[in-house]
């Protein structure tokens, strides 16, 4: 199991993005190497990839309105791994299991 947080990586490297506010900040496989490789991850076949994007601290901190609204829109403002097939093949061929 391996822990990468894009969310203060992003921070300390100048980009202080929020979880769920426009545009949605979308992270790269190569964004994904950086941070792992900054934060001492080493990640291995097979391993369980917890992403931090400070989707839990926003909505811990938000009220049902600002829930329900993000939650209506799409696509969604919220922070992630970009949807391309770039990041699908990254995913494969390092046999990681995702969790965001």
């Amino acid at each position: 199991m391996r822990f990468v947080d894009d969310s203060s990586w992003a921070v300390k490297n100048g980009n202080n993005y929020k979880a769920c506010e426009g545009p949605a900040h979308r992270i790269s496989t190569a964004d994904l190497d950086k941070v792992a490789k900054d934060q001492g991850v080493e990640l291995r076949m097979g391993d369980m990839l917890f992403l931090r994007t400070g989707y839990t601290e926003w909505y811990n901190n938000s009220d049902t309105e600002e829930r329900v609204r993000v939650a209506k829109q799409y696509p969604p403002d919220i922070a992630g791994i970009e949807q391309t097939e770039e990041s699908v093949r990254w995913l494969w061929y390092a046999y990681l299991w995702l969790f965001n």
